[in-house]
């Protein structure tokens, strides 16, 4: 028997610069594989490491998982090798929140998670050749649920040999916009410490060092993670993942994830607005915190990969340059910009559909990079040229180097990231945004903690100037005043300068 497996890229080239792609090799895949008979023919395809799909090689059976913004281009797969008579069976998180769409393009649809359904949908299938249901419904078993991938069928040369890695399943937030919950329930599972160690030690034996952990949340409970930790700790390897800011309240948890070997955490921000945060239930998620949290990591010298989103009903024409820089001044090394995707399956589509507000059902602009529904206080355009202002603006050279300072400890690993995310954003259209006024901007800061009060006097003093005028004013003074005399400087005349120094005087612009 010919298995092969799909992952589908995203047909939408034209906006492929602005959609958010999958960055780290997949793991679902090579556990089907793994759960498929050890004496069958396999072979994973990944259009988004620039592999094509083999048509004609005589498979028996074709297995394609896909997100949500490549359903559209799995379908196109599927098509293909339907009308070749071999049969298509969708799984995945976009298959698992529309089955019955998926269904429409396929054979049978495998639903949630496969460890069960997989094997009960070959078992079908061996029974008697293509008689398979249409939906074949997943179940999240508390024990046994992980099951080993088949590494051997996977590129990891692609991520530069980073190993993907489980080690827990799910996570213990219901965020309206995420679709974790959706495909894996509420519940927030963790493997055997014990067994996920001889896995990695596996790995170490066989040349192995540097693995990413695919789990939505490596810290979603810290009593476990911190047992974890200690235990992989003496491996020596280096390893990144997801979770959130408020772990850091717990400095010891990270504190030990350091030195079990992690440099860097994806970790969902969102937004600097508390209300915004509200309105999705990531209330746990608390700006006026973001400063202490986020000096947690730095001090035990972790990257911080940040998720940022434009698109909350809560925000306005001034978000865009509010976030750049709140995120930059609080010096965190990479920031990923998105747009809000109201995902099928979520709370937050279900709200936009009930409201008339989805501009399009076309899965493949669903990547988070183009918007696909209406903002309650930007306009469609506002907020595309807002997001694609923003990824130019937080990743200029200067503000590149400025936050180098904080993430010296991995120096190649944050410029090479930051230069990435530089070099993809050139190509980005340049946008335009409102720009707040430098007193306000001053005052933002001051909230977060990350600059000093503005006096009252100075604001409104300064409250009735453009703030075009302001920036000239700043401009012309950084270039006088390196042509004044320094305070106690010997003059030409033999004369010494005194009293209070002009830098005392003016405000920093």
């Amino acid at each position: 028997m010919r298995l092969l497996l799909v992952y589908p890229g995203n047909p939408n080239i034209a906006e492929k610069h602005r959609g958010k792609t999958r960055r780290f090799p997949a793991i679902g895949l090579p556990v089907i594989a793994a759960l498929s008979p050890q004496d069958w023919d396999i072979k994973i395809v990944d259009e988004e490491q620039g592999e094509d799909v083999p048509y004609d090689e005589g498979w028996d059976l074709v297995g394609i998982s896909s997100m949500t913004s490549q359903a559209a281009r799995a379908y196109d797969i599927a098509a293909e090798f339907r009308q070749r008579g071999i049969p298509v069976v969708h799984g995945g998180s976009h298959p698992s929140v529309c089955p019955e769409e998926a269904a429409e393009h396929g054979d049978a649809v495998v639903v949630g998670e496969a460890e069960i359904a997989w094997p009960q949908l070959l078992d079908d299938w061996n029974s008697g050749k293509g008689t398979l249901k249409k939906i074949y419904q997943g179940t999240a078993p508390d024990d046994g649920w992980y099951v080993e991938p088949r590494r051997d069928l996977v590129k990891t040369s692609a991520m530069m040999n980073v190993v993907p890695m489980v080690a827990t399943r799910g996570c213990p937030y219901t965020c309206s916009f995420c679709s974790v919950f959706s495909v894996f329930g509420r519940g927030y599972r963790h493997r055997p410490i014990e067994e996920v160690a001889q896995e990695i030690e596996r790995l170490v034996d066989q040349g192995h060092k540097y693995f990413v952990f695919l789990d939505d949340n490596i810290i979603g409970n810290p009593k476990w993670s911190r047992e974890f930790f200690k235990r992989i700790a003496p491996l020596k390897i280096q390893w990144g993942g997801q979770s959130t800011l408020g772990v850091a309240k717990d400095p010891e948890t990270i504190e030990l994830a350091r030195k079990s070997g992690c440099f860097s955490l994806f970790i969902g921000i969102e937004s600097v607005n508390q209300l915004a945060l509200r309105g999705v239930r990531k209330q746990f998620n608390k700006p006026t915190h973001y400063r202490d949290q986020v000096k947690v990591f730095h001090d035990n010298g972790i990257v911080i990969i940040s998720g940022l989103i434009f698109g909350f009903d809560e925000d306005d024409a001034f978000v865009f340059e509010r976030t750049v820089e709140v995120v930059d001044a609080l010096r965190i090394g990479i920031a990923n910009f998105s747009l809000m995707a109201p995902l099928p399956g979520t709370d937050f589509f279900k709200q936009m559909k009930a409201e008339g507000r989805l501009l399009t059902t076309d899965w493949s602009r669903y990547d988070g990079g183009q918007v696909v529904f209406k903002p309650k206080l930007l306009t469609p355009e506002q907020l595309q040229e807002g997001a694609d202002w923003a990824s130019r603006e937080f990743y200029r050279t200067s503000r590149i180097f400025n936050r180098l300072l904080e993430n010296w400890q991995h120096p190649l690993y944050f410029m090479a990231l930051s230069t990435a995310y530089k070099v993809g954003h050139y190509f980005h259209p340049s946008g335009d945004v409102a720009r707040i006024h430098p007193v306000e901007k001053q005052r933002l800061l001051a909230d977060f903690g990350l600059r000093a009060e503005v006096p009252d006097w100075l604001a409104n003093m300064l409250g009735y100037v453009e703030p075009s005028t302001i920036q000239s004013i700043g401009k012309l003074w950084t270039a006088t005043k390196s042509k004044l005399p320094v305070l106690g400087q010997k003059q030409p005349n033999g004369a010494s300068t005194n009293g209070t120094s002009a830098q005392h005087v003016f405000p920093a612009f």
